[in-house]
This record gives C-alpha cells, structure tokens and sequence, in this order.
C-alpha cells in the first residue's frame, strides 16, 4: 500500500542582517548639471558611510539612469521636455545592529539633498534556514503516514518519493519601512534614541510542503 501525504514544515528566524536601499532623485533643467548635482550627492553620502566605518566595498550600485521629465502642453497639445531626473539607488547590507543603523539614517540626514530610504530585514545563512524547515516538513509528513498507517494496520516500509518547489527567494521581514525620507539636521536630532529604544523588526515566518508517498510493509 502507498500512502501519499504533505507535510508541512513552520518555523520563525530573528533577523540578523539588514539591507539599506538609499535612493537619489536630483532634477535640473540641465542633463549635465542634473548628472553632477546627483554624481556628487552620491559621493558625498558614500563618504558620509565611510566615516561610519563602511567598507567602500558594501558600498554597492542597484540602479542608475536619467530621464528626461516631460510636461503636456496644453497649447500645443504636446509634450516638451521640463528638465531632467538623474536616479540612483546604492545597497549596503551589515549585520543587524539598531544603533549603527540609527547612528546611519541621522548622519545622512544631514545632507542638504538627503535621500530617501528602504530597509529590509533578512538572516545570513539561507541554507540553515531551508534545511531546517525542510527537516520539519519531513517529520510532519512521517508522522502524518504512521498514523494513517497505524488506522489501517499497517506499518510504515520507507518513504518512496519526495517532490517539492524550489525555494524561490531570500527569507525577509514582512516589517515595512519603504521609502522613509531622510529629514534635515534639525528634525532628526532624537532619530538615534528613538530608534533604539522602539523598534524591533518582526520575525521571518519560513514555511515549507513536502509531498511524499510511504510505503507500508
């Protein structure tokens, strides 16, 4: 007899590593200036990171371009170009530690043309985290085919086949902080403090089927 069964594998991970999207959007009527003005915010920030202790190495380019703005004319039922948008965003990932990144949202915060942020919170070892959750999915799914085994009579011989989906992406934080903007010297004064004293990131919720099929003796 075959008895085919999915077991279901759950388990919550605390985050030990965090990501920082910084995103620059500089406008000028210019393609060049546009170009300088948000080449050089883009250093100046790097710089700011370097003297928080950042290695130029984390330091790193998700996207780059510049778009040409454009506005509808209404006289000449066109449109025509209003300037341009120079738009970049940089990622630096580190260990999960709430003072460095309070300590890194207020240094930045002190640039005249201060970028918005995203942060996302994720674990370093992924593969830990699959063959965890796969080892329970599996014990869920023998303990499923004994007991249906046991109703019958029956005893379980071995597991025959195991199918499954591939794990897709990486195990992240459903906490949500998208798109934050990096305020002026003077409203982010407390940020520090603020930050270390309230917020903790949710647990990472992992959760995995296996479907398998038995044989009995």
């Amino acid at each position: 007899m075959e008895i085919y069964v999915e077991g279901v594998g759950k388990t919550t991970i605390t985050p030990d590593q965090v990501s920082i999207f910084l995103n620059f959007n500089l406008s000028n009527k210019s393609y060049e200036t546009a170009v300088q003005n948000g080449t050089n915010q883009v250093a100046q920030t790097t710089q700011v990171l370097k003297t928080l202790g950042f290695d130029a190495k984390q330091i790193k380019t998700r996207t780059m371009r510049v778009d040409e703005d454009k506005i509808y004319d209404d006289r000449t039922r066109s449109y025509i170009s209003n300037g341009f948008t120079f738009r970049q965003t940089i990622i630096l990932t580190f260990d999960y530690d709430l003072d460095k990144i309070a300590k890194l949202i207020e240094a930045i915060s002190h640039d005249a043309f201060a970028p918005t942020y995203k942060l996302q919170f994720g674990i370093k070892d992924n593969l830990s985290a699959q063959e965890k959750v796969l080892k329970l999915a599996y014990q869920n799914a023998e303990t499923q085919a004994n007991i249906i085994a046991a109703a019958s009579g029956a005893k379980i011989k071995c597991c025959k086949k195991i199918s499954f989906q591939p794990f897709e992406n990486a195990f992240l934080s459903t906490t949500d902080c998208a798109e934050m903007r990096c305020y002026s010297n003077a409203t982010a004064k407390s940020i520090q403090s603020n930050i270390v004293e309230s917020f903790t990131p949710e647990d990472i919720e992992i959760r995995k089927s296996l479907f398998c099929i038995f044989e009995t003796e």
